[in-house]
C-alpha cells in the first residue's frame, strides 16, 4: 500500500479527486490503458512494448498506441475548437472596438474644429494645438481603459477558473489590445486634426 500525489484525469478539470488505485488481477476491466515513461522518443519503444505484451498474452489486442501528448490532443479536440472560436470572435471584437473608439475620437477631434480656428487664429502653434487634442483625447481613451481592464481581469479569472490553460494574467493580452485601443485613439485624434489645422483659420472660426 501507499500514497500517489495528485492526477489531473481530465483536461477540462484541474482539481484534485480521490482515487484508489487497486491490483489489476483484483478489478478486472474490459479496457485498460498503460502509460509508460521514457527518456526520448516514445514512438520508437512501440514495437517493444507490443511484443513484451505478446510474449505474455499473444491473443491480446492491442491499439491506439500514441504518446501522451496526441492523448491529450485528442480529448481537447472539443475544448480546441471552442478556443479558436472564441479567438476569431475575440479578434472580430477588438477590430469593432478599435473602429468605435476611431469614430468616437474622430468625431469629437471635428466638433474642436471651432476652438481649433480660435487657437490658430490667436497665433497658437501647430504642434501646440496637437498636443492640446491628443492629451485629451487620450485622456478620455485612457479613462475607458481604466474602466475596462478590471472588468477584462475579473472575466478572464472567471474563465481561467473554468477552462483548463487559460492564464488569467497574460501579458501579451493585457498589453497588446490597451496598446492597439490607444493607437486606434491616437490614429482617430491625427488624422482630424491635422485636417482642421489645414482649415483657413478664418473658416473653422465659422465652423459650427
Amino acid at each position: 500500500m501507499g500514497v500517489a500525489g495528485d492526477v489531473t484525469h481530465d483536461v477540462y478539470d484541474r482539481s484534485p479527486r480521490a482515487t484508489l488505485y487497486v491490483p489489476c488481477m483484483q478489478s478486472p476491466a474490459r479496457f485498460m490503458d498503460i502509460g509508460i515513461r521514457t527518456a526520448g522518443d516514445p514512438m520508437r519503444l512501440a514495437p517493444a512494448v507490443t511484443a513484451a505484451i505478446r510474449s505474455v498474452d499473444a491473443e491480446q489486442p492491442i491499439n491506439q498506441v500514441r504518446t501522451m501528448v496526441t492523448a491529450m490532443h485528442h480529448q481537447a479536440t472539443g475544448l480546441t475548437y471552442v478556443a479558436v472560436m472564441m479567438g476569431i470572435f475575440g479578434v472580430l471584437a477588438l477590430v469593432l472596438a478599435a473602429v468605435g473608439v476611431y469614430g468616437v475620437m474622430s468625431y469629437l477631434v471635428s466638433e474642436q474644429t471651432h476652438e481649433i480656428g480660435i487657437r490658430m487664429a490667436l497665433g497658437a502653434p501647430r504642434t501646440t494645438v496637437l498636443k492640446v487634442l491628443f492629451r485629451r483625447g487620450l485622456v478620455t481613451a485612457g479613462a475607458g481603459l481604466a474602466v475596462g481592464l478590471p472588468i477584462a481581469f475579473f472575466f478572464a479569472r472567471l474563465l481561467a477558473s473554468l477552462i483548463f490553460g487559460v492564464d488569467a494574467a497574460d501579458a501579451a493580452t493585457f498589453t497588446g489590445i490597451p496598446a492597439a485601443l490607444l493607437a486606434a485613439a491616437a490614429i482617430a485624434i491625427y488624422v482630424p486634426a491635422r485636417r482642421a489645422m489645414r482649415i483657413d483659420p478664418i473658416v473653422a472660426l465659422r465652423y459650427e
